[in-house]
């Protein structure tokens, strides 16, 4: 979960503005806050709200029960805070991010990436954010807050540019979009988030620029996604007999019996002709 959960997104306070004593106090419990909520997440993410319990956090996190409700007062509670903090995490790189764009499609598209992206190298936290938090009223209420402010990025990516671009629209597409992402979690699995990335590009633009002008900034995501896509190996069919293969066929084979660093300069050879 790189890039959330960092002990100084938890700090209650700024070390600078206290003295070293309290400094140190506050550093030591904003790394305990941020492991605790790493823990929780993960232990939601695997077990489901229902089944996660504060035991299992605790053992992930390798704390005693002590540390814990000197923090948190229950199971949500810890819920919450990891899912406010991570929230505030994304939508402040996915406004950096769309800060760079130049015109709306590009802020939306550049922003929807960096989305997908670090929910996508993040699994565990994305299936909290899009899904589990909505089983705990108040971690659910919070989804509904953030899913406003991510209206009013998104809203502000479009209207600079755009005169159709409101609140009530906004919200209505920062709904869907995050109703794709959870579905993408649940049918694609985890690490899969990039794939939806032509389906956000086409409902965030659709209301704005068009069928036919969000069908194009669909095509063209599709196609960056098949330009990363790996290529299939070309692999002998091992029923063949060696004289029935090719000569690139007989070289690959061999190929297999070589070391990796060797396998690689091989191959690349084999495909240059």
């Amino acid at each position: 979960m790189s890039g959330f959960f960092k002990p100084a997104d938890y700090l209650s306070k700024d070390p600078a503005t206290v003295d070293e004593r309290e400094a140190k106090r506050l550093r030591y419990d904003a790394k305990q806050r941020a492991k605790l909520c790493r823990a929780m997440v993960r232990v939601t993410a695997r077990r489901g709200y229902a089944g996660a319990s504060v035991h299992e956090a605790l053992r992930v996190a390798g704390y005693g029960k002590s540390a814990y409700y000197r923090h948190f007062e229950d199971r949500e509670s810890c819920l919450l805070e990891a899912f406010e903090r991570s929230a505030a995490t994304l939508l402040g790189r996915v406004g950096a991010a769309a800060g760079d764009g130049d015109g709306p499609a590009t802020r939306v598209g550049v922003g929807l990436q960096a989305f997908v992206e670090m929910l996508g190298g993040a699994p565990d936290l994305a299936r909290v954010m899009l899904i589990e938090v909505r089983v705990a009223p108040r971690c659910r209420e919070a989804q509904q807050r953030w899913l406003g402010r991510f209206a009013e990025l998104l809203e502000g990516c479009l209207s600079a540019d755009t005169s159709g671009a409101d609140g009530e629209v906004a919200r209505l597409v920062a709904g869907a979009l995050l109703e794709r992402l959870a579905s993408g979690v649940r049918k694609e699995g985890r690490g899969k988030l990039a794939e939806a990335l032509p389906d956000l590009a086409f409902i965030a633009l659709a209301p704005y620029a068009g069928t036919e002008g969000a069908m194009t900034e669909m095509g063209r995501y599709r196609e960056q996604l098949s330009r990363r896509a790996p290529k299939p190996r070309v692999t002998p069919d091992p029923e063949r007999s060696k004289a029935e293969r090719s000569p690139r066929e007989e070289l690959l084979a061999r190929v297999e019996t070589m070391s990796e660093e060797e396998a690689a300069r091989a191959r690349l050879i084999i495909e240059e002709g």
